[in-house]
């Protein structure tokens, strides 16, 4: 389930040690060291060079620090499915600090960015530990037989023990380009009685700015909705709720034509995959944005993927729901079964998000 990775050395990619098998680990900072959450992701960037043996700088650390690793077969599945051929997990991750993206999320997390702005790391709560410990081999399957998912790729899920602190964190994929601004950002469930969030649009939100949802090619549309079927039938299977469609919106500058070559481009892709029964390239993880329309003219391009999945439908849950589905519009509340979450999420799918030219 777990092993601990050592401050000396380290395991590559290509050779993952059984689950069960203990590494130990120390730190070579100072003796005694309270660990400092402004400097989170130093730290953990530190320690994760450190125990791979290629830390340059461990100022941060104490001498007696412990790093471990779960799941490491399963990662390293996903990461062989999913990295460009050549490109190396360890190496990306160690080879500059990691930037810090935003200092708290909803759940108190910290987001930060690999210096090649491929990977994102979060740190996690126990119980988001806990839940992706448990389903990531099943995940892992998923993955291999549906490989467009518009679900998080998780690449590794680690634990850092030092300074008087436990800290658990994640890597995953960077739905993002790194190549084009993005102009909005929307986190939509299917429910308008959200809390607001300064630079992230919610379902209210996109209703009155975007009514009429995101026009694309018919055969984009259909594509989406079958990607996401399959991937909300999973989460429903593994007793997940709550999750969000994540949609990032570049506007296309007319002038741009560079972005129109882009667009271009995709366009020959889906024509190309539209006469093979093969999934769309265009879709899922590297996305190269799908094309679509804001109000019939504005062209933008869209990055989509289903984000805060781990998110186990729990007996809090249970008596939450059962309280506010008994007030006026209580199935509007954003917390549902498992069942009830995924038909909601899927209407809006059909209804209201996406539609065809």
């Amino acid at each position: 389930m777990a092993m601990e990775m050592t401050g000396q050395g380290g395991e590559g990619t290509n050779n993952i040690p059984n689950d069960d098998v203990p590494i130990t680990s120390n730190g070579t900072g100072p003796g005694t060291i309270t660990f400092d959450w402004n400097n989170s992701g130093v730290t953990l960037f530190q320690a994760f060079t450190a125990s791979l043996g290629r830390a340059s700088d461990t100022s941060l650390l104490p001498k007696n620090f412990v790093l471990k690793r779960y799941r490491p077969r399963s990662c390293d599945i996903v990461r062989n499915k999913c990295l460009r051929q050549g490109q190396n997990y360890e190496d990306d991750l160690c080879e500059h600090k990691w930037r810090l993206l935003l200092d708290t999320g909803e759940s108190g997390s910290k987001y930060f960015l690999s210096a090649n702005e491929d990977f994102i790391i979060k740190t996690i709560q126990d119980s988001e530990h806990n839940c992706l410990n448990d389903i990531l081999p099943r995940l892992c399957h998923f993955l291999t037989d549906n490989p467009q998912t518009l679900l998080p790729r998780f690449f590794g899920l680690y634990r850092y023990t030092g300074g008087g602190k436990k800290i658990r964190f994640m890597v995953m994929n960077n739905l993002l380009p790194n190549h084009l601004q993005i102009d909005k950002r929307f986190d939509l469930k299917g429910a308008t009685k959200r809390k607001t969030a300064t630079n992230v649009g919610k379902d209210d939100e996109f209703l009155k700015t975007h009514p009429n949802g995101f026009e694309m090619d018919e055969r984009y549309v259909t594509r989406l909705r079958e990607l996401l079927e399959l991937d909300c039938m999973h989460l429903r299977e593994l007793g997940l709720t709550n999750y969000s469609l994540f949609i990032a919106v570049h506007e296309v500058d007319k002038d741009d034509e560079d972005e129109d070559d882009h667009i271009r481009v995709s366009n020959e892709n889906l024509d190309e995959h539209s006469r093979s029964s093969q999934t769309l390239g265009l879709l899922g993880y590297r996305s190269r944005g799908v094309p679509a329309r804001l109000c019939a003219t504005s062209k933008v391009l869209l990055y989509i993927g289903i984000i805060h999945i781990l998110k186990p439908y729990t007996l809090r849950n249970k008596e939450e729901y059962l309280f506010k589905s008994m007030l006026p519009g209580g199935d509007d509340t954003p917390v549902q079964p498992p069942k009830e979450f995924e038909e909601r999420f899927m209407r809006f799918v059909r209804d209201i998000w996406f539609k065809p030219q």
